[in-house]
């Protein structure tokens, strides 16, 4: 009998275990295909930057094509495109200007580096839902034609 008690308590956490584990796997996906999707209605808006060269505030009928099924954007989230036409604030121009990269990236300043004029830039942000996982991807775009 007490064998058949401590077989019982085996299996019962064997079960509860591989439940985990399940729900584990199971979130890590869906916020995998939440960041896919993100990236794909990212790569939609630099498309649309590029085409328009305008902001916008992107919407479900705008990317229901490109998004998987359960997925959307995310309701009350930021999805749009703002457009910039001066200097970037402190907090962008640390993060992406040549000074702080040190690689060479051209932000805020003229296409020779000098700091003559600022070029307008593009800031896209997206958020998709997946079910329980949200995704937010965030990217700037500097425009050089207006060089």
């Amino acid at each position: 009998m007490v064998m058949l008690a401590v077989l019982t308590v085996l299996g019962l956490m064997v079960l509860t275990s591989t439940d985990t584990e399940l729900s584990i796997t199971t979130n890590t996906r869906m916020s995998a295909e939440a960041i896919s999707a993100a990236e794909t209605i990212l790569e939609f808006a630099q498309k649309k930057i590029l085409e328009e060269r305008s902001g916008s505030t992107l919407i479900n009928a705008d990317v229901v094509d490109l998004l998987p099924p359960d997925t959307s954007l995310r309701t009350g989230g930021i999805n749009e495109i703002d457009v910039y036409s001066a200097r970037a604030n402190p907090k962008i121009q640390a993060r992406f200007s040549a000074d702080a990269s040190g690689k060479g990236n051209i932000f805020s300043t003229s296409g020779d580096g000098t700091g003559s004029i600022d070029l307008p830039y593009y800031r896209s942000t997206i958020e998709v839902q997946r079910q329980r996982a949200t995704a937010r991807l965030e990217a700037v775009q500097v425009d050089l034609t207006a060089f």
